[in-house]
């Protein structure tokens, strides 16, 4: 029987296996290319740029892992940045990886560590059991670089450090504060979605001055896990000041804390799209209010299992309300969610005990555990598989038309649709933004004719740079392509009319792919000019005696003259150059306007 607790190392031999089995979206760049650049740059010596969720601690691992995997695998003899940047998907596997034994480790110590602080083995299993109780969960999880895989490991040390209190016969110990304090400052460092796990140790915690300290330590436990952001420390406020006073979601919307039409239908959503957490929640809470209300007329202090379970239900409840104003997606409820099993714990043991039959145990628990196992097998596998589908339908898609670009199109301009294609390129671009342009230089050393068609801005760019398409065609020729997008008809029609007509060639489940109609553009040139009455041209080249302008091939007169420079030239001998105290390039008085 001694070694039946060994069964607790099946669920985390499950979750690895299927874990590793699951596909990952290649190029899929929010948030893992977030998180590779800031890795990247934090390991190139520069600051972190990223500050929204605040993910600090992910970016720790990621840059712990691009150094070991750099260090042992680097055949090219690149620096950490461009060899981060050549092989952006081998990196974020590597960093996936990482996390995923991580959480292994992390669901196997739940479930040792349940087994010594409760004696019983199907409690353990029980516990680890609920950590699968949501598909979108375990999607992210096993399948991105992001918050939410951390998020579940620090919930898993959470719920340990709760039992390992609970059977602790030193309660008041300035120790569990000081616990208690870290977990917490480490999960609000990697998402704000841990915020309602704040709660739970002011229930457990008895004397005020101790629920004092521990408020006030959440602050240097949390600056001691986000030491990356620090410079970053006013953006962080401005972003999550916004988050709270716009109804919207990312802080935009009307002005205003939740916006009621669709705040109170979202908690309904909640429930019902989580329906055991949603029983055990309801049911918990229902039990706590009974109670208290009890110890309240009896005048009889509250027992500590009674604490634990306030505390529980009071965390999840927070969890909800937060949630509740953008929610869209089950990933943002990971903390309360893996509350689930100790809550069901604690509940039951507290019900057994209040109606003497406690001896039901010996066959509670087996049986819970196999009704759940039972249930998660008839809802999980099907989600996941159709999950794990369109993943590798998305990779099959976009491995096929890069081949067929490679092998039809070698000699075109690529122009790649962003930020929402998939691609190598968008991802690198939209994941150096979010760096704050950290790793611009070394970007563009590697890839300098790398251009994009940004969907916002309605503009073509090299990389950070806006380019005419005249400059383009003039540099790269006619044979010119648009990668990965629209994907509307109406938004192809738009960049027509603007004047960069498009001929589609290919257009699949997420790929569009169009050819410059070079006729069309031609003609639309030459209609361009001839509607033109006056061109003005400045090449740089000529300046006035006294260096003030630049003069044109008709005496037009270009006024700063005096940012001219050697150092870089497209065409000619000179270009004019820009930094902090140069707010233009040129500058041209248009007269006679009518």
């Amino acid at each position: 029987m001694k070694y039946l607790r060994y069964t607790v190392i099946l669920i985390p031999a499950l979750f690895l296996w299927a874990g590793l089995n699951m596909h990952l979206a290649k190029f899929a760049n929010d948030p893992q290319y977030v998180y590779l650049l800031n890795s990247a740059a934090m390991c190139d010596g520069k600051n972190v740029g990223y500050i929204d969720h605040p993910g600090t601690t992910v970016m720790q691992i990621g840059s712990g892992t691009i150094f070991v995997k750099h260090s042992f695998s680097n055949p090219e003899k690149l620096n950490v940045a461009e060899h981060v940047l050549t092989s952006p998907h081998k990196f974020i596997v590597s960093i996936r990886n990482v996390l995923l034994f991580l959480n292994v480790i992390g669901l196997f110590f739940l479930g040792w560590m349940a087994v010594k602080k409760t004696g019983s083995v199907w409690i353990a299993l029980l516990l680890q059991a609920f950590t699968f109780i949501s598909a979108n969960t375990l999607d992210h999880v096993w399948t991105k670089v992001s918050p939410e895989p951390l998020l579940f490991f620090i919930t898993c040390i959470y719920v340990i450090a709760i039992l390992c209190f609970y059977t602790d016969k030193e309660k008041n110990s300035w120790k569990w504060v000081i616990v208690f304090a870290l977990i917490t400052g480490s999960g609000l460092a990697t998402k704000a979605t841990f915020l309602p796990l704040v709660v739970f140790p002011l229930f457990i915690i008895s004397e005020v001055k101790k629920k004092i300290v521990y408020l006030a330590s959440l602050i240097p436990a949390f600056v001691l896990f986000t030491i990356p952001i620090i410079p970053e420390y006013k953006h962080m406020y401005y972003w999550f000041r916004d988050l709270i006073s716009h109804s919207g979601i990312y802080g935009h919307g009307e002005k205003g804390v939740i916006d009621a039409s669709t705040y109170f239908p979202n908690i309904l959503k909640i429930m019902l799209n989580n329906t055991v957490f949603a029983v055990v929640f309801i049911a918990g809470a229902s039990v706590v209010t009974y109670l208290l209300v009890q110890y309240y007329k009896n005048k009889k202090p509250v027992k500590q299992e009674v604490k634990i379970l306030a505390g529980l239900v009071a965390s999840s409840a927070a969890g909800i309300l937060m949630v509740a104003k953008h929610y869209h997606s089950n990933h943002y409820l990971i903390p309360v969610l893996l509350l689930t099993g100790v809550s069901l714990y604690f509940m039951l043991k507290i019900v057994l005990v209040k109606v003497r039959i406690r001896h039901l145990q010996k066959f509670l628990w087996p049986s819970l555990f196999l009704v759940l196992v039972l249930f998660l097998a008839w809802k999980l596998p099907p989600k996941m598989k159709y999950i794990n589908e369109g993943y590798r339908l998305t990779n099959e898609e976009m491995d096929a038309t890069q081949s067929m670009i490679e092998s039809d199109f070698p000699d075109y301009t690529k122009i790649y649709y962003y930020p929402v294609s998939l691609n190598k390129f968008s991802a690198l671009n939209f994941g150096d933004v979010y760096t704050q342009r950290r790793l611009l230089d070394t970007i563009k050393k590697l890839y300098p004719d790398v251009y994009f068609y940004n969907s916002i801005e309605k503009s073509i760019q090299n990389w950070n740079a806006q380019t005419n398409p005249d400059d383009l065609i003039y540099k790269h020729g006619n044979k010119i392509m648009l990668v990965g997008g629209p994907r509307g008809e109406a938004e192809a029609a738009e960049i027509t009319e603007k004047g960069f007509p498009l001929k589609n060639i290919y257009k699949g489940r997420l790929q569009a792919i169009y050819l410059l109609d070079t006729v069309k553009y031609n003609n639309l040139s030459e209609q361009k000019k001839s509607n033109t009455s006056t061109l003005a041209v400045c090449d740089a080249e000529e300046v006035t005696a006294d260096g003030q302008y630049f003069l044109g091939p008709n005496g037009e007169k270009f006024a700063n003259a005096g940012a001219r420079s050697q150092e870089l030239a497209r065409s000619g001998s000179y270009s004019v150059k820009l930094d902090e105290s140069v707010e233009f390039a040129l500058e041209y008085l248009l007269a006679g306007l009518e």
